[in-house]
Order: C-alpha cells, then structure tokens, then sequence
C-alpha cells in the first residue's frame, strides 16, 4: 500500500470518530427571538444605589453609601461587627426593593488584608441575595 492510500484510510477513521461524537452529542438550540410587538410602552427606569464597603486591615470595615454620603464604620471583633453589616445591608436592601431601587455592594479590600474578611461579607451578600462585586 502506498503512502497515498494510507492517508486516505486514516481521513476515513478520523471522519468516522468525528461523525460517532457528532451522534452521541446533545445539541440543544437554546436561543429565544422577541419581536417586537408593535406597542411602545415606556420602560420605567430602575435606580441603583451604589454601596462601597471597605474591608481594611485588622478586621475594620467602613461602609459608604454613594448617593447619601453617609459612612458607617465597624471595628473588631469580627462577629459583632458582620453581624451589624448583615443588619445594615439587609435593612438597606429590602428598603431599596419597597421603593424599586437595586442595591448594589461593592467591596473593596486593601492588599495586606486577610482574604477572609472579604469572603465573609460575600457571603452576606450571597445569602440574602444581595447583588455583589468586587474591586481590587
């Protein structure tokens, strides 16, 4: 057998395991078009309140709130001073929803602190559902 048959049967096996993965595969055509349906109604615009949280050295937290211009600070020990974040971003949150406002916390840590401060507030916001991000 020549070199050129040789090639043409492993094309011949290659096409035959491409076309056996193509048939076990699940496609799965995940796409949804909204047309327009000719009525203009206004969208109401939603508000977000932008929430910083600074998680600093030695387990301080600063909590800043962009529009008001209010800070709120928390010191050690660090139970009692997550316990009274949860407090405020709870009350916070569930005030902005009443009004159709979207809260958003951001939390900002500076390098030398200790990832876990930072993964304690994230876990606040996750188990109230209270949209998050962090900013390094």
């Amino acid at each position: 057998m020549n070199q050129g048959g040789l090639i043409i049967r492993l094309i011949d096996v290659v096409l035959i395991i491409l076309l056996g993965f193509l048939n076990i595969s699940d496609f799965v055509l995940k796409t949804q078009i909204k047309l327009d349906s000719g009525k203009s109604t206004p969208t109401a615009q939603v508000k977000t309140r932008l929430y910083n949280v600074f998680i600093i050295e030695g387990g301080f937290y600063r909590i800043e709130d962009v529009q008001n211009d209010k800070k709120l600070e928390f010191a050690p020990p660090k139970e009692i001073a997550l316990q009274e974040i949860e407090l405020y971003l709870t009350n916070e949150f569930n005030q902005n929803s009443a009004q159709n406002v979207k809260t958003l916390v951001v939390l900002r840590s500076s390098e030398n602190t200790k990832i876990q401060l930072t993964i304690d507030v994230l876990d606040i916001c996750e188990k109230h559902k209270i949209p998050r991000s962090i900013s390094y």
